[in-house]
């Protein structure tokens, strides 16, 4: 059965019983302190730009998710999805599971995401991130790096600016809108 775009949780906090929690993948807990609006296309874009402003906005720490290894809330419009997978499986599980193990979260498991801050507040360095993120396209750019700065220091990820969302790019600077064209990767891995 294909994925279908979840509705949005309600803004309640995790003690309601009627939140559905977001289901994420344990890599996107730390791009999504780290995202400043740029992404795959357009449409991923505008996706991750909602969750990320959701999240990082007034009330977001009680949000409930839910951790799962497959196309999460973020992955739904990514031009690279396939089904419940991705082009890049094999790079993208490796991403998965080095998350998941340094913060200690298996497949179903559930917490809110003022958790999940504190958990990568504890747990991740911004000089894990060359050895945790190997592989990400987006790495180089040093845009998590900074956010897990400001989230050590202030105990929060750095708030959304308004607006930032507006064009699909990709790391080399160039528009990827269409979703055809591989990214290239600055980490040397080669694109599927």
């Amino acid at each position: 059965m294909p994925l279908r775009q979840a509705r949005p949780p309600t803004t309640a906090g995790s003690d309601d019983p009627a939140a559905a929690p977001i289901p994420l993948r344990p890599h996107h807990l730390v791009c999504l302190v780290g995202f400043r609006g740029h992404g795959y296309s357009d449409s991923f874009t505008a996706n991750m730009a909602a969750l990320a402003a959701r999240l990082r906005g007034p009330g977001g720490e009680t949000t409930p998710l839910v951790i799962r290894p497959m196309a999460d809330a973020i992955c739904l419009p990514c031009p690279r999805r396939r089904g419940s997978g991705c082009r890049d499986a094999g790079r993208i599980a490796a991403l998965d599971r080095r998350h998941g193990e340094r913060l200690g979260l298996e497949t179903g498991a559930r917490l809110s995401w003022g958790a999940a801050l504190a958990r990568i507040r504890r747990k991740v360095h911004p000089d894990d991130l060359a050895t945790l993120c190997a592989g990400c396209r987006w790495l180089p750019l040093g845009f998590c790096s900074d956010a897990l700065e400001t989230l050590r220091k202030t105990g929060a990820a750095p708030p959304f600016p308004e607006g930032k969302a507006s064009k699909g790019e990709a790391p080399s600077g160039r528009d990827t809108t269409s979703g055809s064209a591989p990214l290239p990767s600055r980490m040397g891995d080669a694109a599927t």
